[in-house]
């Protein structure tokens, strides 16, 4: 057999196999948006006011089961650690169980001082992900913290007596 014929029987052999393709052709990866992207919703228990914010659709509908009332997207943050190149740092959820309040924080040292207080060590809920400022603010008659991307919303919560604790992360 000639060698030519050779080389071609075992690119066939090779295509039918898939591997020809890798040199042919490398396939393309495209890392869209969305792949990575999440909503971060935000529900409030009726009872005692507490903010919740969660990227887990079980989670959602678990506690709407039982009385939280979801107010929907309230901005967007990542399920991946890195994209295009760049790293997302994680957001750290915590829980108090003596208060039954969540906290949300790309802060390790506020993390581990709390982590040191009692409260809870559940994770990272998400990446940050984007350039929008996402806001906390903090209740003290609750304890409770309440985050946003809305800048007029900071200013009327201050108004009605939220404390202002800066930016917590970024989002979309």
């Amino acid at each position: 057999m000639n060698k030519s014929r050779l080389c071609v029987r075992l690119l066939i052999i090779l295509s039918l196999l898939g591997v020809i393709c890798c040199f042919i052709s490398p396939p393309k990866i495209a890392y869209a948006a969305s792949t990575c992207n999440v909503s971060v919703f935000q529900l409030v228990n009726p009872y005692t006011n507490i903010h919740l914010y969660t990227v887990n659709h079980i989670e959602i509908a678990s506690l709407t089961g039982q009385g939280w009332q979801n107010n929907g997207a309230k901005f967007q943050g990542s399920m991946c650690a890195a994209e295009y190149g760049k790293s997302n740092a994680p957001i750290y959820r915590l829980y108090n169980p003596n208060s039954g309040n969540h906290f949300w924080t790309k802060n390790t040292a506020e993390t581990s001082s709390l982590i040191s207080s009692g409260w809870k060590y559940e994770g990272v809920a998400w990446y940050e992900f984007g350039n929008t400022s996402i806001y906390r603010l903090y209740n003290a008659a609750n304890g409770d913290h309440y985050y946003t991307k809305k800048y007029n919303e900071v200013l009327n919560m201050v108004n009605g007596g939220w404390r202002y604790e800066n930016i917590a992360f970024y989002g979309l």
